[in-house]
């Protein structure tokens, strides 16, 4: 049961459960009767929870002396590669975020836009391109006079200086060195916000986003 093999199955369940979750909270505070307060709160704190809570799980189960303990297998050649536990909490992050985005409890409808929970997992990952984002972000809101054009010009930062971090080998986050997996990861990121900032949904509320 502390083999690779059932390590890859424990994250796989992990990622899993993370984007049922976001799906599962999202459904439950998307309602008019919500404090928009209270649904942007949940939408950032949720992620980084079961983000520690995936670490927590892959650090107690990992096989102690393996390859596969010490690094992922994303960039597993790489010297820049993240340990195993470090790559599930950013992939279970970043799926229950996307559970928030698109929900599968409401077949994808009524999903938020991600802005708090990818901010909250950058913030806590990458604070270097959550600053650069965020900056992009307003002045494109701003010149654009679009929140829409804010949210491409951020997803097109965070892509681009979590690979430029990568290469200049800055260690900008809590003991996170960025590198293959978390480049993967920025690109999967952004993808996922511009993505539901151009969907035209006519289904979905008009509540918080």
């Amino acid at each position: 049961m502390r083999t690779a093999e059932f390590i890859s199955l424990y994250a796989g369940i992990l990622v899993g459960l993370g984007y049922l979750i976001g799906s599962f909270v999202r459904s439950k505070t998307s309602g008019e009767e919500t404090p928009e307060l209270a649904t942007i709160a949940a939408e950032a704190i949720v992620p980084m929870v079961w983000a520690a809570i995936s670490f927590a799980v892959i650090d107690r189960v990992a096989p102690g002396t393996s390859a596969f303990r010490n690094s992922s297998a994303v960039g597993f050649l790489s010297s820049k590669a993240l340990t195993v536990w470090e790559s599930v909490a950013l992939w279970s992050g970043l799926a229950t975020v996307i559970g928030f985005m698109l929900p599968v409890t409401t077949r994808g409808r009524r999903g938020s836009g991600g802005l708090a929970g990818a901010a909250a997992l950058l913030m806590t990952y990458s604070p270097i391109t959550l600053l650069v984002s965020g900056g992009l972000f307003v002045a494109g809101s701003s010149i654009g006079r679009s929140t829409r054009v804010g949210v491409v010009a951020a997803a097109v930062a965070i892509a681009v200086t979590e690979w430029g971090l990568s290469i200049v080998d800055i260690q900008p986050g809590w003991g996170f060195i960025s590198g293959p997996e978390t480049s993967l990861w920025a690109v999967v990121m952004a993808g996922s916000l511009a993505a539901a900032s151009l969907r035209d949904d006519p289904n979905a509320d008009s509540g918080p986003q």
